[in-house]
């Protein structure tokens, strides 16, 4: 694990009435403890405090895209020269790597702007039916000819806690088209898509699913 790497933390503390989500990144490390910056409640951007002893669930990816999973604590608050927290290091036999077949693929619609890098098509605009790390799937626009195997450049801007959001250009290959109540759509694959986006995506798929999870109690509870 390197520093920088960016952790996910599950509280698993018994006062909590529901699975909370926080991230954070790695600092610096000793021989015991992984010292980490103030995790923050990725929909909030608030920071949470922790009880010393809480435990936790921490994931993080690897730069082969592999995820990994441990069990954790926190030990305590420290300074140096900035706030930060320790938390009890895994032991290299503890770390449990979790098989992942497919991306987390979340229904959202977020507006595109397509282009093609080998001028085959006219750019144009549309939105995303859903997305996940390793791609989605677009709304082809009635007069847009599309084919399976055609290359595209994809602008578009994810949400994020920031005012204008963080804009992304990403390289894509149609792998499938389909029709449905006259709405064509293409399914597409990213291709050398950078380590730090395709986490910037996962987080944001996980996001959106935990906020519908959060709709779905919310309604269960009425």
């Amino acid at each position: 694990m390197k520093i920088g790497t960016t952790l996910t933390l599950k509280s698993r503390s018994s006062n909590e009435n529901h699975d909370m989500i926080y991230s954070c990144k790695l600092i610096d490390e000793t021989e015991e403890y992984l010292i980490v910056t103030p995790p923050v409640d990725e929909k909030t951007r608030q920071t949470k405090v922790f009880i010393n002893g809480t435990e936790l669930l921490v994931s993080f990816i690897k730069e082969n895209h592999a995820v990994y999973q441990f069990k954790s604590q926190i030990i305590k608050k420290t300074n140096m020269p900035h706030p930060a927290l320790m938390i009890l290091k895994p032991e290299k036999d503890s770390l449990k790597r979790i098989q992942r077949r497919h991306f987390v693929r979340v229904k959202t619609t977020l507006d595109l702007v397509v282009s093609s890098p080998e001028n085959g098509f006219s750019p144009f605009e549309t939105v995303t039916v859903d997305i996940s790390g390793g791609g989605l799937m677009l709304v082809v626009p009635k007069g847009v000819q599309l084919n399976i195997g055609d290359l595209l450049h994809i602008s578009l801007v994810l949400p994020t806690d920031a005012v204008d959001g963080e804009s992304l250009d990403l390289l894509g290959k149609v792998v499938r088209l389909s029709h449905s109540a006259d709405i064509k759509r293409a399914s597409v694959t990213f291709i050398d898509l950078p380590f730090q986006i395709e986490q910037q995506l996962i987080r944001y798929c996980f996001l959106i699913q935990r906020q519908e999870r959060r709709k779905e109690l919310g309604n269960i509870e009425r």
